[in-house]
Formats: structure tokens, C-alpha cells, sequence
């Protein structure tokens, strides 16, 4: 049950026979471009070529770029939003690229929150706007969706909704086996992150990821969340 985008974006591809393959290439595009996005905005530095390396032979981004899934797209609009929140005056291009993330997967909720957290603190004007931004858009959305699938919409995603504690062994698998201990070892370094002026942005957006994670625990979920 997911927002339309992707899906969209693959029905451009489809011919008489029905072939995964476009999908295939709209995720393996989304994530050569996720990789690309550093190098727009910070040059070819070695930070950004080992960044580039480590993302790319990491077995999560290997194993998924390549499928006929959602998050790729997703991953590649958060990534280009946040850049363009810390590059941009104007909040509303980033503020797209959310929609479009949203768009794409409802659940990328953690970038849009953590920039209006960030903003707060350093921005309270550019924060307003965001804020009505996404606000307008996003309930915009929610009724179109809710209204295009005849009242069906929230009825499926309160199905799939995390449940706590975990009611079925396969969510307290990756709720406590998979992500508590990813948590242990990425906090400490979110929250240093947040006390550096220059990587607050993305120290913020680590924590309220991090605890966006919890959402592992509903049913269906599968590691391609650590994406």
C-alpha cells in the first residue's frame, strides 16, 4: 500500500508484456543519483568519493537498488531535500523534494520533521514556511488519496501500523534483533553530529530517523527499512 509515485513513474515503462525492468532502472538510477547528490553540493572531495564507495558496496543499497521497489526513489528525494534546505534560502524546493518523498513512500516522514526541528532553532521564519508548506501539502495529499481510493486509504495504513509492544514474533525480530542495535551504536554519533553547527541539519535528521525506525515492528516490514 503504497503512494502513487513510483508506481506511476513505472506504468511509463510497461508495454504490451509486462516487465519488471523499468522499475529495475528507475531504482538503480535513484541510486546513482543519491550518490551524485554530495558531489553537487560539497564537490569532489575524498570524503564525499569514500562516502560514494561505502554507499554503493554496502549490501543493503547492492541488494536493493537493483528491485522494483519504492525506497530507492524515496532515498534519493530525502537526500536532495536536506541538501537543498542547507544550500537554499528559500525552503520550498526542499519542501518539494519531501512531497515527492512522500509522494513515493508515505512513511519518509523523518526528513521533514528533523528540518522543522533544525529550522526552529536556527530559522523560525524559514521554519513557517516550510512548516505551512508541508502542512498544505500534505493534507492536500491525504484527501486525494483518501478520496481517490473511496474512503480505503487510511483504512489499510492503520492495518499496517506498528503495533507495541509487538504482538508477532516477526516484529520483535527486527524491532529488538535488528534495530536496537544499530540505535546503540548510531546515537552517540547523531548527537555529536547535532552539536556541530555545520552538521546540525543532518545530526537532527539522524535522531529523529533513528526513532523513526520503531516503525520496523509492523507486520511486513523488512530490513530495506534501514534504507
Amino acid at each position: 500500500p503504497y503512494t502513487p509515485l513510483y508506481l506511476w513513474l513505472v506504468s511509463l515503462t510497461q508495454g504490451p508484456i509486462p516487465s519488471f525492468a523499468g522499475g529495475r532502472a528507475l531504482s538503480f538510477l535513484a541510486t546513482l543519483a543519491t550518490v551524485a547528490v554530495p558531489f553537487w553540493a560539497y564537490g569532489k572531495r575524498w570524503q564525499n568519493v569514500a562516502f560514494a564507495c561505502l554507499f554503493l558496496v554496502s549490501p543493503l543499497v547492492f541488494n536493493w537498488s537493483c528491485l522494483c521497489r519504492v525506497d530507492c526513489l524515496a532515498l534519493f528525494f530525502t537526500m536532495a531535500g536536506l541538501l537543498l534546505l542547507e544550500k537554499r534560502p528559500s525552503p520550498f524546493p526542499a519542501g518539494l523534494c519531501f512531497i515527492l518523498a512522500i509522494w513515493t513512500k508515505q512513511s519518509f516522514l523523518a526528513a521533514p520533521l528533523a528540518s522543522v526541528i533544525y529550522l526552529a532553532f536556527t530559522d523560525r521564519k524559514k521554519c513557517l514556511r516550510l512548516t505551512l508548506f508541508l502542512g498544505d501539502l500534505v493534507s492536500l495529499s491525504l484527501g486525494l488519496w483518501q478520496w481517490s481510493s473511496e474512503g480505503g486509504f487510511f483504512h489499510v495504513q492503520s492495518a499496517f501500523m506498528l503495533r507495541w509492544p509487538p504482538n508477532e514474533p516477526g516484529q520483535a525480530w527486527y524491532f529488538l534483533g535488528h534495530y536496537a542495535p544499530l540505535e546503540a551504536l548510531l546515537v552517540p554519533f547523531a548527537l555529536w553530529a547535532a552539536t556541530r553547527p555545520e552538521h546540525r541539519l543532518w545530526g537532527c535528521y539522524l535522531l529523529v530517523d533513528l526513532f523513526w525506525l520503531r516503525g520496523c515492528g509492523r507486520p511486513g516490514a523488512f530490513y530495506n527499512y534501514f534504507l
